[in-house]
């Protein structure tokens, strides 16, 4: 661990300017385990406008995966920078206006497992369960609060941490979490407690057994009509038997998604509805490749592989520059080459494909810090839509499940939207809500930027 934070100050970022960016940011590698063979890379922000530095919140963002960089979230949904192109075709970092340091916040990216984005092993051992990608975060958060204890552990008051994150976020989260509060309620000598205050995951996979099935919802958006319903329900209680005997990898789960999405425009015809925002159709050859759109300019800029046809100038020689300046020139000199998702990280943890976190999720929501939990759907998602997580939260067998059932669900409009026009439903009951956002797919933040962030 560097002796002062000022050592990853990001001072002079490749095409971004102090005018537009004024904010404080800092970014490098901090170690993720005691033999200093596995490092995360980071990227923090402090908040914009009036805060109380006593109080604010430190958010932490995770993408999913497994393997997923958080770069995603950073440039891509919820995080201060967009990479555009101006008039004559030039790359440039504009600030993203409704970014989530501005809620205030300070937001903190994070690449884990160690194998993701930029993050790197010198061993070439990646976590293969939940418990070793806890200790790996555990060990890395400890790290950062070490490093950045000036802003986060001296004060009078701890700033709350929050957790957010999206789609197998929602299993990272609430695993780690009540790692967290276990490390918290035992506190080993040296060790800095968590100020755990809660999370907000969207479109999280967080139960396999009630996520899979994805006809209810298909039929829901008129994607399939009734006869193929019955169908499909029929091959999603054979997934779902499976699953409940304790089976990890089921094919006939893993066939449940494909048939809605193939279906959904005819067999023979050669485009389907994207599995991630029902709105949009992509081709039954190249699926995935192009989502989340502008993926492809973040993997050029932070050092991944070309892009074979930029509709812009964005030189791979700048990549150096900027893996220098946000003090990451480690994660090449270790091999690692910056990927959106990478294949280690996955393979590592497909095994475990089927397992759940609804323990976690329950030991979280009654323990006695009062941790709050927030699930939200954009409702134009398949992949992990929110028919699925609705399910989840009515069989989720913790001490309130029947007041749960039982409460209200609420309109919510966004302070940023007009008067008339609704932004969501939500449902709460002490420490859980569930918000189901319109106008939004599989990635909230990126699909209605400014409910998201009033959202926080």
């Amino acid at each position: 661990v560097p002796g002062s934070p000022d050592a990853h100050l990001v001072t002079d970022l490749p095409l971004l300017s102090s005018e537009e960016f004024p904010t404080k940011h800092w970014a490098g590698h901090l170690p993720a385990s005691p033999n200093n063979d596995k490092y995360f890379f980071y990227w923090l922000f402090e908040p914009e406008g009036n805060y109380d530095k006593d109080t604010v919140p430190l958010i932490i963002w995770l993408n999913g995966g497994p393997g997923c960089s958080s770069m995603d979230g950073l440039f891509l949904e919820n995080g201060p920078f967009r990479l555009e192109m101006d008039e004559n075709e030039n790359y440039q970092i504009k600030a993203a206006e409704h970014s989530w340091h501005k809620s205030p916040a300070y937001t903190l990216y994070i690449d884990q497992p160690v194998g993701t984005g930029l993050s790197f092993t010198t061993s070439g051992h990646y976590p293969s369960n939940d418990e070793l990608v806890n200790v790996d975060f555990y060990h890395f958060i400890q790290s950062f609060f070490q490093l950045h204890s000036d802003k986060f552990v001296d004060q009078r008051v701890r700033n709350p941490l929050w957790f957010s994150g999206e789609s197998h976020a929602g299993h990272y989260i609430p695993s780690m979490m009540n790692y967290i509060l276990k490390q918290n309620d035992d506190l080993k000598d040296g060790d800095i407690e968590i100020p755990l205050a809660g999370a907000a995951i969207g479109n999280g996979w967080t139960d396999p057994v009630h996520q899979y099935a994805a006809a209810e919802a298909a039929y829901g958006h008129g994607i399939i009509d009734r006869a193929q319903l019955t169908a499909m329900s029929a091959q999603e209680r054979v997934c779902q038997q499976k699953l409940e005997k304790g089976q990890m990898i089921v094919s006939e789960c893993f066939r449940l998604l494909d048939d809605v999405v193939r279906q959904s425009q005819g067999v023979k015809s050669e485009y389907k509805i994207s599995q991630y925002d029902v709105r949009k159709t992509e081709s039954t050859q190249h699926s995935d490749r192009d989502f989340p759109p502008g993926h492809k300019v973040v993997e050029t800029f932070l050092g991944g592989w070309p892009m074979k046809d930029d509709p812009g100038k964005l030189s791979t020689d700048i990549s150096v520059e900027v893996l220098k300046a946000i003090h990451a020139t480690s994660a090449t000199a270790a091999g690692q080459r910056f990927q959106e998702c990478t294949d280690p990280p996955y393979n590592a943890l497909a095994h475990q494909d089927g397992k759940g976190v609804v323990e976690d999720v329950i030991a979280v929501l009654e323990h006695a810090a009062n941790v709050k939990l927030l699930f939200f759907n954009g409702v134009e998602d398949l992949i992990c839509n929110h028919v699925g997580n609705e399910v989840m939260l009515e069989k989720l067998p913790w001490k309130h499940q029947d007041d749960w059932i039982k409460a209200e669900r609420f309109a919510w409009r966004s302070e940023s939207e007009q008067v008339s026009r609704i932004s969501g439903y939500v449902k709460e009951f002490e420490n859980l809500s569930f918000l189901k956002v319109l106008s939004a797919g599989h990635m909230v933040p990126m699909d209605v930027p400014e409910v998201s962030l009033d959202m926080m």
